[in-house]
């Protein structure tokens, strides 16, 4: 503490007198209000957390689907490249039958327009297969011309949850939804931190003090410990209007946690029916593939 000049009728010689104070309070009550404070900061660690585990969801689907989409192109690069081969080979016979004069000219015509028509979707796929590795490379952070060699190919298999249980588990799990949820939690504590206002507030306090006629000040010891007690009796209706407002923010979080929950519901109802249709085509597909054999 800066010296300081305290008038007294004892003979201490003017602006020679020193005194320091050491003050301790140690809060024993507050309505709920520390409490409350304390637990919004663990949720608030725990939305962080959760924020975190959202970004790695989806740059581990955005991974997954930039991994399917080269496989998925360069199967359509194979094919087309087959093709050229077929309509090229296919193409020498119909020019040496029509130079034996066993084809006509609109055949070799045919044929030819056939040819080009499929080295132009070659053109394509071979465009499509570098967009996709191009935005997989990005999507990891690697080069967008660096080489990529797939090892892992995706294969059909049955999936035997309903419905109901895939809801189920991205309630549980998603991170957007127990964020909601937390989030409630959070306007709640507003809620409690608001009402305390209205409820005594008890502290421990302790001083100790020192004065002296030399600096610093030190010789001269007095010390105080007492209760401290405060409550707001009168303040103009302000507690009752935070306490309003925090519960309305209360309705209004659980508003947006089922909005959430009713998104994510029908995201997930719409990828399960979604991949119920592919295991149709591909049962379909399998059967037509057979027949033509």
């Amino acid at each position: 503490m800066a010296p300081s000049w305290v008038p007294s009728l004892a003979p201490v010689p003017a602006y020679n007198y020193f005194s320091n104070q050491l003050l301790l309070t140690l809060p024993i009550y507050s309505g709920g209000k520390l409490e409350n404070i304390i637990d919004q900061a663990k949720l608030g660690q725990k939305i962080s957390d959760l924020n975190f585990d959202a970004v790695k969801q989806q740059l581990k689907l955005e991974v997954t689907i930039g991994y399917s989409r080269v496989l998925h192109t360069s199967n359509l690069l194979e094919i087309a490249r087959q093709t050229v081969n077929d309509f090229t080979g296919h193409l020498k016979n119909v020019q040496a039958q029509y130079d034996a004069g066993v084809v006509p000219l609109p055949d070799l015509l045919q044929t030819k327009v056939k040819l080009a028509n499929a080295q132009d979707g070659l053109i394509k796929a071979e465009n499509n297969y570098n967009l996709a590795v191009y935005n997989l490379n990005n999507i990891m952070g690697l080069p967008l011309r660096e080489e990529l060699k797939l090892k892992d190919d995706f294969k059909y298999q049955s999936y035997s949850l309903s419905l109901g249980d895939c809801i189920e588990y991205a309630f549980t799990n998603r991170p957007e939804v127990i964020e909601a949820q937390t989030n409630i939690a959070v306007k709640q504590d507003d809620v409690k931190i608001a009402q305390s206002n209205s409820l005594p507030a008890l502290n421990l306090i302790g001083s100790n003090a020192l004065d002296d006629t030399e600096f610093p000040g030190g010789k001269n010891r007095k010390w105080q410990v007492g209760l401290n007690v405060e409550m707001n009796v009168f303040d103009s209706g302000r507690t009752k209007s935070q306490v309003r407002r925090a519960v309305s923010s209360v309705n209004s979080a659980q508003e947006r946690a089922q909005k959430i929950k009713d998104g994510v519901s029908l995201e997930v109802s719409s990828a399960f029916l979604s991949m119920k249709e592919a295991e149709k085509r591909i049962e379909t597909n399998f059967v037509a593939v057979n027949q033509r054999r």
